[in-house]
């Protein structure tokens, strides 16, 4: 039995050393387990000094970084509008902010253009198996963004369909333009992720 200080929201076993274990908390921490090691202690815990959600994390999933470094890295998506990598160091568990979800506020009053105004609460995110950089992000407010390891700043595309928060977006293992959704709004909808509406 692994005790923690906080509500757990979410977690997930690393796919090739079957005994790493990530864990995303209410308070916003994350944290990683060897659970082989018979200890309930995680190995490595967010801090404020390291790094740390300010909301609760709501998925947690180890992804190999493409980089040449041998350290383990995660990713994790909170309700404070932050997705993050963090990489195991010899002594810390490092933060860093890989998107920023800005909030999207579709105003007809001076122009069809949207605007950006404040963070978006992040529920879920997948990575596409086959587009290495390429990722979706399911948010609070109901939309899907299509983001890209290489372009932190912004989004690609922006997929709205869901009214509510979306609690899971999935890439289809073997189609890679395909994905599904599924929302609060009572839906499930599939996508590809050429076209902004779903199929």
């Amino acid at each position: 039995v692994i005790g923690t200080e906080c509500g757990v929201m979410c977690l997930d076993f690393h796919p090739a050393h079957p005994s790493l274990l990530a864990v995303g908390c209410y308070d916003g921490t994350v944290l990683a387990y060897d659970i082989s090691n018979g200890t309930s202690k995680p190995i490595y815990s967010s801090s404020l000094r390291s790094g740390k959600h300010s909301d609760p994390v709501w998925q947690v999933y180890w992804h190999d970084s493409g980089c040449l470094s041998k350290e383990l890295n995660f990713y994790s998506i909170s309700s404070d509008g932050k997705v993050a990598n963090w990489t195991m160091n010899k002594n810390e568990l490092k933060m860093e902010p890989m998107m920023h979800l800005k909030l999207i506020n579709h105003t007809k009053e001076d122009s069809d253009e949207p605007t950006l105004s404040g963070l978006a609460g992040g529920c879920s995110f997948d990575f596409n198996k086959k587009l290495e950089n390429l990722f979706l992000v399911g948010t609070e407010e109901g939309s899907i963004h299509e983001c890209s390891k290489a372009y932190s700043g912004q989004y690609i595309k922006t997929y709205d369909g869901h009214h509510m928060g979306v609690h899971t977006v999935r890439w289809n293992p073997f189609h890679e333009d395909i994905f599904i959704s599924c929302s609060a709004d009572w839906t499930v909808k599939m996508w590809n992720h050429k076209t902004s509406h779903c199929i």
